[in-house]
């Protein structure tokens, strides 16, 4: 008797983006693909720009809107 799992859909493999028009072609990939986005493209993706921590001196380059140092708002 087959099992009542589903496999596993095909995996597109995305490789680190430098913006966001990147991930919205990555995610058109066509009828029926499946594209995951690891959480650290998509952080990359949506911040390009990284930045000094006012309070610390860190440097981010991360979306986070808070030094993850620190806490501090990002400016």
């Amino acid at each position: 008797m087959p099992s009542a799992r589903a496999t596993a859909p095909a995996v597109a493999s995305v490789p680190e983006v430098d913006d966001l028009v990147a991930v919205a072609a990555a995610l058109n990939a066509g009828p029926g693909s499946v594209v995951y986005i690891d959480s650290r493209d998509m952080l990359r993706a949506l911040n390009a720009q990284p930045w000094t921590c006012p309070n610390c001196g860190g440097e981010n380059d991360t979306a986070f809107a808070y030094c993850p140092g620190c806490g501090t708002r990002k400016p």
